[in-house]
């Protein structure tokens, strides 16, 4: 897969393609669906197959008090477009440059010029340009005068239109197991061990503190079954707490996980977890030993869920 950044006079997109537009957070199943509808028709014409994207979530800039919190880091984007099997991806960094183009400069500087498209394929509720002030509509028209065609794609509807907006608000309740049915694959959250436990004296459980990148969706606080991955160690079983460790009078939010098959040093190491089911939600208990063992029945849990 080709990558290209930066001001799209620079891109060389070698050839036509059929492009599909946009963030396309959490990359989940409706993102793959257009993704894939777009592969068909470059097949078909004989072309390569290409995404245009951001480098950040256009909020971020034009109303960062209402940015959401993402559900893939920018990296974890390209990986997901890299696993799809397009052939080529140009990122736009989303600052004055971009954000102030016209409809009518954005198709032709970044989509005509910058990506040679003969076929856009975008979802029907796709707004592009200054002020979002460009609509399906307003791209087929300009695609008739300018070469290319249009094809919208009807939204999956999943009891409702299938979006990030709807997962980021699963995710934040917890309900891991819906959010993995919406993406099409485990949520995933990537976090680096700032500092390790050892075995906490007062339940007994080996523990490894996390951090992830501000601006990441996190679930909601709770007990969580996981795959751990780190270095070489792929998909071990692990078990994740999230909370405010309340029944040690704790007033920040915490990341804490263990293997569960033993834990190993982990230091500084960045760890991937992908969330398979939520135990339980996050509890008071009036002493230690009551927390530890709920925590036994926790790990239980947390091995029928993974099994």
């Amino acid at each position: 897969m080709k990558v290209m950044h930066g001001d799209p006079a620079t891109w060389d997109a070698a050839g036509p393609h059929v492009v599909t537009i946009g963030v396309f957070d959490g990359v989940h199943r409706g993102h793959c669906h257009v993704i894939e509808l777009a592969k068909v028709a470059a097949a078909r014409l004989g072309i390569s197959s290409g995404l245009i994207t951001f480098d950040r979530h256009p909020l971020t800039v034009l109303a960062p008090e209402h940015a959401p919190l993402l559900l893939t880091s920018f990296g974890q984007r390209l990986e997901l477009f890299e696993q799809s099997g397009l052939d080529t991806i140009g990122v736009l960094p989303f600052g004055d440059a971009v954000r102030t183009l016209s409809p009518e400069d954005f198709v032709m500087r970044v989509i005509v010029e910058g990506f040679g498209a003969r076929l856009v394929v975008v979802g029907e509720d796709f707004r592009f340009g200054q002020d979002r002030a460009g609509n399906v509509e307003v791209l087929a028209l300009m695609g008739a005068e300018m070469g290319f065609g249009v094809e919208p794609v009807t939204l999956l509807n999943d009891e409702g239109p299938l979006s990030s907006s709807r997962i980021r608000a699963l995710i934040a309740e917890g309900e891991v197991g819906a959010a993995t049915e919406a993406l099409g694959r485990r949520f995933e959250l990537l976090g680096r061990v700032v500092s390790e436990r050892g075995q906490d004296g007062r339940t007994g459980l080996p523990v490894a503190n996390l951090v992830v990148s501000q601006g990441l969706a996190v679930p909601g606080n709770g007990v969580y079954a996981v795959r751990a991955s780190f270095h070489d160690c792929r998909d071990l079983p692990g078990l994740v707490y999230i909370g405010m460790r309340p029944t040690f009078g704790g007033s920040r939010q915490v990341i804490q996980f263990s293997l569960l098959d033993g834990m190993m040093d982990l230091g500084g190491v960045s760890v991937h977890l992908q969330f398979a089911g939520r135990v339980r939600s996050e509890q008071l208990f009036p002493d230690p030993r009551e927390l530890a063992a709920a925590i036994e029945s926790d790990l239980d849990a947390a091995r029928r869920l993974l099994d």
